[in-house]
């Protein structure tokens, strides 16, 4: 959530787990349901992002609510390069225990033969 303070994104992550618990509630008191869940949380994405795009219009310029824009829609597409490979090394039960040796070294040992591995970002020269 790009741009949000953690007081907005728990507004936000509140608003999105309360959508499928108030469509539950009218289904229950009124038995009938006219939106789907998908549906309604489509409504709740584009109030939050051009809602976000308003509120930097009017704080600060156009321009600025345009890039902030820009580069919420683009954020999926460079973010694939650099994170690509998590995304199979996550179920290599070896990478998953080393992990946790990474983040909590206290808790888990480190496994046999592990090697971290490399990320995209990794690669660069910073």
């Amino acid at each position: 959530m790009l741009g949000f303070d953690t007081q907005n994104k728990v507004k936000i992550v509140i608003t999105y787990g309360a959508v499928p618990a108030l469509l539950f509630l009218k289904l229950v008191t009124d038995g009938t349901i006219e939106f789907s869940l998908a549906q309604l949380w489509l409504v709740v994405t584009m109030s939050v992002v051009f809602g976000r795009v308003a509120l930097l219009w009017y704080r600060y310029s156009f321009a600025v609510s345009m890039h902030w824009y820009i580069k919420f829609i683009t954020d999926p597409f460079t973010d694939i390069p650099a994170y690509w490979m998590s995304s199979y090394q996550i179920f290599q039960p070896k990478l998953l225990k080393g992990a946790l040796h990474m983040s909590f070294p206290s808790t888990f040992e480190k496994p046999e033969g592990y090697v971290a591995p490399k990320s995209g970002y990794d690669k660069k020269n910073h």
